[in-house]
């Protein structure tokens, strides 16, 4: 069985933007469904790809030294932190989430979930990343055209997802106000220079 951890791998910030979207478009279709969305918040069906690993990392890496398997040594005390697979999935979700700012599609993708909104086709390359093309996406029509008793009946807040909103719009905010340029670090006005 794959937990999320490991379809989280997908999202890490050294990967290719579209592996990032593919592999959030596969978390999201999971988190759709209710109980996947308890297990994926409450971190539950992290770890369960590397069960019994430990055993073979161990040896292999006693074989590596030229070492019999009775012999002890650093490499065979060295294992699988098990603490690490009870970290929530939101949590791991916003740590990842904040390498890729500069993905629009991956905001299309957060905010569904964050209303509760089936996963669609994304948008084209093309389009402007604003308010109106991300409501399109997520209600299928323009702000417009649709009136607040009929979107509260649609939406189902995600607390969760909202807080991965707000971390990718924090990093968006700090990065376009620590301004890097090749001879100086330009500090926002009002910074704290203590």
């Amino acid at each position: 069985m794959v937990g999320f951890d490991w379809i989280l791998l997908f999202t890490q910030g050294h990967l290719h933007p579209a592996t990032v979207v593919w592999g959030l478009r596969v978390l999201m279709t999971l988190l759709s469904i209710p109980m996947l969305m308890d297990r994926f918040r409450a971190g539950t069906c992290n770890g369960h790809w590397l069960v019994k690993s430990e055993v073979v990392l161990q040896d292999k890496m006693v074989q590596a030294l030229g070492q019999t398997s009775t012999s002890t040594s650093k490499a065979t005390r060295r294992g699988i932190r098990q603490d690490i697979f009870g970290v929530p999935g939101f949590q791991l979700l916003n740590w990842q989430m904040t390498h890729h700012i500069d993905v629009p599609e991956t905001y299309f993708l957060v905010i569904a979930i964050l209303l509760g909104q089936p996963l669609k086709a994304l948008p084209s390359k093309d389009i402007k990343f604003d308010m109106d093309a991300v409501w399109n996406y997520v209600f299928g029509s323009p702000m417009s055209s649709q009136t607040s008793p009929e979107i509260s009946g649609k939406v189902k807040l995600s607390g969760d997802a909202m807080i991965t909103v707000l971390c990718m719009v924090k990093e968006h905010k700090y990065l376009s106000l620590c301004c890097y340029s090749k001879s100086q670090i330009v500090v926002p006005v009002g910074a704290d220079h203590a």
